[in-house]
């Protein structure tokens, strides 16, 4: 599947599962779905300057009663745990954390493998991370973070992987 035909599955599932913002910050995997959001009036998208910034901004959005959802790539969101477990995690707020999560297999650059190891280790012990490649990608999926999301009122880590050809 490429960037693109993901980003309309993301965008779909985003719309289907009523999600009211977007917070992201930019990264290749993601760039197509953020012009689509950035372009769109619903789901509203926010620009960030850090991922931190991205799960305050999510986090005032599920407080004013909205869903909300993070998109960022696997380092970014290491970079905001602190701001992810003193927010999300300690005040369980359903924010659906939408993660390129680079390195894997299909996606091996030298400069992401310790990225993809590092996430995959620490990210499951923070919060629920479900792992999917663009190929098993759809909107469902989406659809499916957001009730697991209000469901446990918690959030949770939906990590997207390049995956093999």
């Amino acid at each position: 599947m490429s960037a693109e035909i993901f980003a309309d599955s993301l965008v779909e599932g985003l719309q289907q599962a009523d999600v009211a913002l977007v917070a992201g910050l930019a990264d290749g995997l993601l760039a197509p779905s953020i012009a689509r959001l950035e372009a769109m009036t619903s789901p509203r998208y926010v620009a960030c300057a850090r991922e931190e910034e991205c799960i305050g901004v999510a986090a005032g959005a599920i407080i004013a009663g909205q869903r909300a959802a993070v998109l960022c790539q696997n380092a970014g969101f290491l970079n905001s745990i602190g701001a992810f477990a003193t927010l999300a995690v300690r005040y369980r707020l359903p924010i659906v954390c939408i993660v390129a999560n680079r390195g894997g297999i299909g996606d091996a650059k030298s400069y992401d493998i310790e990225k993809f190891e590092t996430f995959s280790r620490t990210a499951p012990q923070i919060a629920h991370v479900s792992t999917v490649t663009f190929a098993q990608f759809t909107p469902a999926v989406v659809v499916d973070a957001f009730a697991w999301a209000k469901a446990g009122d918690r959030p949770m880590i939906l990590s997207i992987e390049r995956g093999s050809a």
